[in-house]
Protein backbone atom coordinates (compact mmCIF):
# COMPACT_ATOMS: atom_id res chain seq x y z
CA UNK A 1 0.00 0.00 0.00
CA UNK A 2 2.75 2.43 0.92
CA UNK A 3 4.77 1.79 -2.25
CA UNK A 4 1.67 2.43 -4.40
CA UNK A 5 1.14 5.76 -2.61
CA UNK A 6 4.77 6.77 -3.15
CA UNK A 7 4.56 5.78 -6.82
CA UNK A 8 1.42 7.88 -7.34
CA UNK A 9 3.03 10.81 -5.55
CA UNK A 10 6.16 10.52 -7.70
CA UNK A 11 4.17 10.45 -10.96
CA UNK A 12 2.09 13.41 -9.78
CA UNK A 13 5.19 15.49 -9.03
CA UNK A 14 6.69 14.44 -12.38
CA UNK A 15 3.52 15.58 -14.17
CA UNK A 16 3.61 18.92 -12.34
CA UNK A 17 7.26 19.51 -13.22
CA UNK A 18 6.53 18.65 -16.87
CA UNK A 19 3.66 21.17 -16.87
CA UNK A 20 5.89 23.83 -15.32
CA UNK A 21 8.60 23.15 -17.90
CA UNK A 22 6.09 23.42 -20.76
CA UNK A 23 4.64 26.64 -19.32
CA UNK A 24 8.09 28.17 -18.94
CA UNK A 25 9.20 27.11 -22.41
CA UNK A 26 5.97 28.32 -24.01
CA UNK A 27 6.42 31.81 -22.52
CA UNK A 28 10.00 32.04 -23.74
CA UNK A 29 10.64 33.49 -27.17
CA UNK A 30 14.17 33.75 -28.56
CA UNK A 31 15.60 33.14 -25.09
CA UNK A 32 13.81 36.11 -23.51
CA UNK A 33 10.86 35.84 -21.12
CA UNK A 34 7.78 37.52 -22.54
CA UNK A 35 5.40 39.34 -20.24
CA UNK A 36 2.09 40.63 -21.51
CA UNK A 37 0.30 43.73 -20.33
CA UNK A 38 -3.16 45.05 -21.08
CA UNK A 39 -4.12 48.60 -22.11
CA UNK A 40 -4.75 49.85 -18.55
CA UNK A 41 -1.36 48.58 -17.41
CA UNK A 42 0.24 50.18 -20.48
CA UNK A 43 -1.32 53.54 -19.59
CA UNK A 44 0.00 53.23 -16.03
CA UNK A 45 3.46 52.39 -17.39
CA UNK A 46 3.20 55.43 -19.67
CA UNK A 47 2.45 57.66 -16.65
CA UNK A 48 5.55 56.35 -14.90
CA UNK A 49 7.62 56.59 -18.09
CA UNK A 50 6.63 60.22 -18.58
CA UNK A 51 7.23 61.27 -14.98
CA UNK A 52 10.21 59.08 -14.07
CA UNK A 53 8.76 57.77 -10.81
CA UNK A 54 5.85 58.58 -8.49
CA UNK A 55 5.63 58.65 -4.73
CA UNK A 56 3.42 55.85 -3.42
CA UNK A 57 1.21 58.45 -1.75
CA UNK A 58 0.34 59.73 -5.25
CA UNK A 59 -0.10 56.24 -6.72
CA UNK A 60 -3.67 55.75 -5.46
CA UNK A 61 -7.24 55.37 -6.67
CA UNK A 62 -10.18 57.27 -5.22
CA UNK A 63 -10.15 60.34 -3.01
CA UNK A 64 -10.86 61.35 0.54
CA UNK A 65 -11.13 58.47 2.93
CA UNK A 66 -12.00 56.01 0.14
CA UNK A 67 -8.50 55.63 -1.29
CA UNK A 68 -6.78 52.41 -2.27
CA UNK A 69 -3.30 51.67 -3.58
CA UNK A 70 -3.03 51.26 -7.34
CA UNK A 71 -1.65 47.96 -8.54
CA UNK A 72 1.99 48.15 -9.57
CA UNK A 73 2.16 47.55 -13.34
CA UNK A 74 4.47 44.98 -14.94
CA UNK A 75 8.13 46.01 -15.34
CA UNK A 76 7.76 48.29 -12.29
CA UNK A 77 8.41 48.01 -8.55
CA UNK A 78 7.77 49.75 -5.27
CA UNK A 79 11.16 51.00 -4.14
CA UNK A 80 11.82 52.02 -0.55
CA UNK A 81 14.26 54.79 0.38
CA UNK A 82 16.87 52.37 1.70
CA UNK A 83 16.91 50.53 -1.68
CA UNK A 84 17.53 53.68 -3.75
CA UNK A 85 21.31 53.24 -4.06
CA UNK A 86 20.81 50.15 -6.22
CA UNK A 87 18.63 51.95 -8.77
CA UNK A 88 19.24 54.55 -11.52
CA UNK A 89 19.72 58.25 -10.92
CA UNK A 90 16.16 59.16 -12.00
CA UNK A 91 14.85 57.20 -9.00
CA UNK A 92 17.40 58.58 -6.53
CA UNK A 93 16.52 62.14 -7.60
CA UNK A 94 12.94 61.70 -6.38
CA UNK A 95 14.24 60.92 -2.89
CA UNK A 96 16.66 63.87 -3.02
CA UNK A 97 13.98 66.34 -4.14
CA UNK A 98 11.37 65.09 -1.69
CA UNK A 99 12.96 64.07 1.63
CA UNK A 100 9.68 62.98 3.27
CA UNK A 101 8.87 60.38 0.60
CA UNK A 102 9.53 56.86 1.88
CA UNK A 103 8.57 54.78 -1.18
CA UNK A 104 8.24 55.34 -4.91
CA UNK A 105 6.77 53.35 -7.79
CA UNK A 106 9.17 53.30 -10.73
CA UNK A 107 9.95 51.36 -13.90
CA UNK A 108 12.77 48.91 -13.28
CA UNK A 109 12.92 47.19 -16.68
CA UNK A 110 12.91 50.15 -19.06
CA UNK A 111 13.56 48.14 -22.23
CA UNK A 112 10.58 45.83 -21.70
CA UNK A 113 8.40 48.79 -20.66
CA UNK A 114 9.24 50.67 -23.86
CA UNK A 115 8.43 47.58 -25.93
CA UNK A 116 5.05 47.29 -24.19
CA UNK A 117 4.34 51.00 -24.82
CA UNK A 118 5.25 50.62 -28.49
CA UNK A 119 3.03 47.56 -28.75
CA UNK A 120 0.04 49.57 -27.49
CA UNK A 121 0.92 52.64 -29.61
CA UNK A 122 1.62 55.00 -26.71
CA UNK A 123 5.12 55.96 -27.91
CA UNK A 124 6.84 55.83 -31.30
Amino acid sequence: MKSNYVARQATFSLAITEQIVTIVTSTMEKGKPKMKCNKVQAVNIWQLYRGGAHATSEWTNGRGRNTTKKAVPPFCERIARYQAERHPKRIRQIFEKRPRVQEVVAITNMRAAKNALRQHGLID
